[in-house]
């Protein structure tokens, strides 16, 4: 596999000529802010309407964008630096001390909730010991309301990234064409899920059209790397429309199409963001980058925390039962928006980061590069 081309070649075809890619750190906190925006907006519509039917559902599209960025940087971080058993298992255990850590130790906080009667839930009052197991271990699980969510619901995509991984680590362990096998295999498994019902174990969800999107991911970062990309004049204009076909074109009644939809608007802003690296790069605010860098935190810690603010926004009377006004949905998702942020923020840097740093200490693992961050949820 090529690496990145460096020098005047490979700015004069927009490629950035270091393996940081800023621009695709911001759109990681870009789409953990429209998954913060969709939950409020669902529960603005549940504590106003009684029901979620009128949420701002576009804000799922921040999983597609993750799923790119996900795809993307692993070709960038692991793809051609190493293969055979030692390198596969070495990408394996980054990948657990990444993920896991943090999303255990959040899972327990909701778990103990549960189990003292504090989350109010119809759902969730209590958890079978099978339903955790398979939560921590993030297996697919039918719980009681007919669904595969884990205890903390948005694990539900890491169940996909740690399937992804452990399909390109079968990859790198096979000392083959690591592009040609993904390809191969993650689209076998996703024309077998076209055929699956829900009289199937709920370990297939997995068998879905999303597996494609990370799919899509690790050969735009291929393409990248190859030194192929559009001119920079024409990435921004892409990136925009992009975006905005993401968060603003009606919901499409497929979910087939959707995701088809969404994630090819995501591999596209993707491409983009990393062929504007070299121009724009530099003048990324730190602000932006720091959300970029908490997204993973954000993600995973807002969803316990969006009741919290529901009832105090209750005690404000910003949100009324039975009362539908725009404005109150605008408070509630930019209040939860700002507090999500902040207080994801606070998790990374006090939690999230001194913990994974540790756990790479004690298993003598290499400090990932930078775009390595960039993989998750």
């Amino acid at each position: 596999m090529g690496t990145a081309e460096t020098g005047a070649g490979a700015k004069s075809r927009g490629v950035p000529a270091s393996p940081t890619y800023r621009g695709v750190q911001v759109l990681r906190g870009v789409a953990a802010c429209m998954i913060v925006l969709l939950h409020a907006s669902e529960n603005w519509a549940v504590a106003t309407r009684g029901s979620d039917a009128a949420a701002w559902w576009n804000g799922t599209g921040g999983v597609d964008i993750f799923f790119v960025i996900s795809g993307f940087v692993m070709a960038v971080s692991a793809v051609g630096k190493g293969s055979g058993g030692k390198a596969a298992w070495r990408f394996f255990e980054r990948r657990l001390v990444r993920i896991l850590p943090l999303y255990w130790l959040i899972t327990t906080f909701l778990l103990v909730k549960i189990e003292l009667g504090f989350v109010k839930s119809s759902v969730l009052q209590h958890v079978p010991l099978a339903m955790a197991i398979c939560s921590y271990l993030l297996i697919p699980h039918w719980n009681s309301s007919g669904t595969t969510f884990p205890i903390l619901a948005p694990g539900w995509t890491l169940s996909f990234e740690m399937f992804f991984y452990l399909c390109l680590a079968a990859a790198l362990w096979s000392r083959k064409n690591v592009l040609v096998l993904m390809t191969v295999g993650l689209g076998f498994l996703t024309v077998a899920g076209a055929f699956r019902t829900d009289h199937w174990p709920a370990l297939t969800v997995l068998l879905s059209p999303l597996l494609l999107e990370f799919l899509a991911g690790l050969w735009l970062g291929r393409l990248i790397q190859s030194g192929r990309g559009i001119n920079p004049r024409l990435a921004g204009p892409l990136a925009v429309v992009a975006l905005a076909a993401v968060w603003f074109l009606p919901l499409p009644s497929s979910h087939g199409l959707q995701r088809l939809e969404w994630g090819v608007c995501g591999m596209l802003a993707v491409y983009a963001a990393a062929v504007l690296e070299d121009r724009l790069g530099a003048r990324i605010p730190r602000w932006s980058l720091l959300i970029g860098d908490a997204s993973y935190s954000i993600y995973l810690s807002h969803a316990p925390l969006l009741g919290l603010y529901i009832f105090l926004l209750k005690k404000a009377h910003v949100l009324v039962p039975g009362r539908v006004r725009v404005e109150d949905e605008a408070i509630t998702m930019l209040v939860s928006l700002v507090l999500s942020t902040v207080i994801g923020i606070l998790v990374y840097k006090l939690v999230e980061l001194p913990m994974n740093n540790r756990l790479r200490s004690a298993l003598r693992l290499k400090k990932p590069v930078q775009t390595e961050a960039a993989a998750e949820v």
